[in-house]
């Protein structure tokens, strides 16, 4: 993300990026939010013979700012892509729960658990 930070500070706005990781997926869609130039960042996700153009500006815009700057804490607190649940919860039903409670993360700012 360092580069496609570098290329979004020379004026490039659409930015495609090589990857076989979905950490950089993750991060692309919270830079691609981040960043004020940034009109199109897609992602070039190739898994052995399969490949997917992935548009993180798009997910970053339908997550929101909020989210989007969120959402590497709850890949890595998921174990990333290597587990399908969340203490018991699906994933979704994980992030559906920021939908009921969209404050939460505010109002609960520097407070540690326990």
């Amino acid at each position: 993300m360092l580069h496609v930070a570098h290329a979004a500070a020379h004026d490039h706005c659409k930015i495609q990026v090589r990857t076989v990781d979905t950490n950089v997926v993750v991060l692309a869609v919270m830079v691609a939010q981040a960043l004020p130039c940034m009109e199109e960042l897609w992602m070039d996700f190739r898994t052995g013979k399969n490949y997917r153009y992935i548009p993180a500006h798009e997910i970053a815009a339908s997550l929101g700012p909020q989210k989007a700057r969120a959402l590497p804490v709850f890949h890595a607190m998921t174990r990333c892509d290597m587990v399908s649940a969340f203490m018991g919860h699906g994933k979704k039903s994980v992030v559906s729960t920021t939908d009921i409670f969209p404050s939460y993360p505010d109002h609960h700012a520097g407070q540690h658990p326990g």
